[in-house]
């Protein structure tokens, strides 16, 4: 039974270009609109996700990436936290069977949960060079009301050996909005990802940050190049506990508090218009 997506109606915020139109990317978008849990995963879901990380590494500090903690339960992905013991986790993860590539925009309507952990949409290289934060919260006021009042917008670039990250700093990555802590409602957080020299994040469809060229790969890691390979998608929860607070068991445990909720993630290319000489606004809006 095809049913409208979650999204119609919402238009995407950023601009195609004269000419141009924005034509979604079934493969990796998703309403979540089935049911899907380990050893019960349907094609809808095996088709586009795998529910881990892109290789085989299970996280950083005390996460433990673990497949039953990403499900969904008819309308919404749940990736969740639920305690380990010795003061790990197990975090759900979901990454993308299908790349993605400039130009695209990409965005997802979530929740995030209230805990320490890190909630995030991002992509990531094959070779783990290159990587795009569309959105990276930090939900709980006991992590710090600073972060849980911010939303970090970000990027990295990296060398693989010797170690060596790059991403760019200072108050323009961490995004303020007045002082209501991000986990208190949904929001849609999207990303232009234009060409290898520029991305363009949007909040609520308002663009809210632009990373140009001196932001991009000032140091030189990617040998001139950009962000520019073919890239998966992750969203995920991660227990930093490099830098973080760690989260405690009891914490994990709160099922009412360890779920990090995405409505939806829609993905989008800007194609020619045919038929030429069309208002590509006219084009936004399609009927199901």
């Amino acid at each position: 039974m095809d049913i409208a997506q979650d999204w119609n109606g919402i238009p995407v915020p950023a601009n195609p270009g004269n000419g141009m139109t924005w034509q979604l990317q079934d493969n990796v978008s998703d309403s979540f609109n089935y049911t899907s849990s380990e050893g019960n995963r349907p094609t809808a879901f095996t088709s586009k996700w795998k529910p881990s990380y892109i290789n085989g590494w299970t996280g950083p500090g005390s996460t433990i990436f673990n497949a039953p903690q990403a499900w969904t339960n008819g309308s919404q992905l749940a990736i969740q936290a639920q305690p380990a013991g010795n003061g790990k986790s197990y975090n759900g993860i979901i990454t993308s069977k299908n790349k993605i590539q400039y130009p695209v925009y990409m965005e997802i309507k979530a929740k995030i949960m209230d805990q320490v952990l890190a909630n995030a949409f991002w992509t990531l290289t094959d070779d783990e060079t290159q990587e795009i934060d569309i959105m990276e919260g930090y939900g709980s006021d006991r992590g710090g009301t600073w972060f849980a009042q911010r939303m970090h917008l970000s990027h990295h670039t990296f060398i693989r050996n010797p170690f060596t990250d790059y991403q760019p700093m200072g108050d323009a990555t961490w995004y303020y909005n007045g002082g209501t802590p991000w986990r208190s409602a949904y929001h849609r957080y999207g990303c232009y990802w234009k060409d290898p020299f520029t991305l363009e994040y949007y909040i609520d469809g308002v663009k809210v940050r632009t990373v140009t060229r001196a932001e991009i790969d000032p140091n030189n890691h990617l040998g001139g190049t950009g962000l520019n390979q073919a890239t998966n998608i992750i969203i995920d929860c991660e227990n930093q506990t490099d830098w973080r607070p760690a989260a405690t068991q009891e914490e994990l445990a709160d099922d009412s508090k360890n779920i990090f909720w995405v409505d939806w993630i829609r993905v989008y290319k800007p194609v020619a218009v045919s038929g030429g000489g069309n208002n590509s606004l006219e084009h936004h809006h399609h009927h199901h």
